[in-house]
């Protein structure tokens, strides 16, 4: 049972008031009688059929997580990511110290990445940056010479 009313209110939910407009609006079909729309599942042609079956053989250590930054000879290292502890650790490279119940934060190194990744076309030209760029120079030149004189 409520307590009293209190400003003219009992404190039980009171129906909202409708627009006109809306009052007699077309019914909407209840959601089981809506079509659903198919949608495709996206290519994932960028990724190599094989990258699964190597990513599952990469062992889960420190030395393999992205986030480990070696030290010294390699043995030891600093484990850098903000959520696996409160502090930066220095923590080893043959095991995974982030491990718990709930699992790790473990994720493969971007060497992993970097040999499987076709980097070939990074050494060609690249014409429109370079316009770009020269435009802003001479933008930034003219800019200079307006404001020293």
């Amino acid at each position: 049972m409520l307590g009293p009313a209190v400003n003219g209110r009992s404190g039980e939910t009171e129906p909202f008031p409708l627009v006109d407009e809306y009052r007699t609006a077309a019914p909407v079909a209840p959601p089981s009688q809506v079509e659903e729309e198919f949608v495709a599942e996206p290519p994932v042609d960028d990724v190599p059929p094989d990258a699964q079956e190597i990513l599952a053989a990469l062992p889960r250590i420190c030395r393999t997580c992205r986030d480990f930054r070696p030290a010294g000879d390699g043995r030891t290292g600093w484990c850098a990511n903000p959520y696996a502890f409160p502090e930066r650790r220095q923590v080893s490279a043959d095991t995974l110290a982030c491990a718990s119940t709930l699992g790790s934060w473990w994720l493969p190194s971007d060497d992993w990445w970097l040999q499987q990744a076709d980097i070939s076309h990074h050494g060609q030209p690249t014409p429109h940056v370079d316009e770009f760029l020269r435009q802003l120079l001479s933008e930034r030149q003219l800019r200079r010479r307006r404001a020293s004189s």
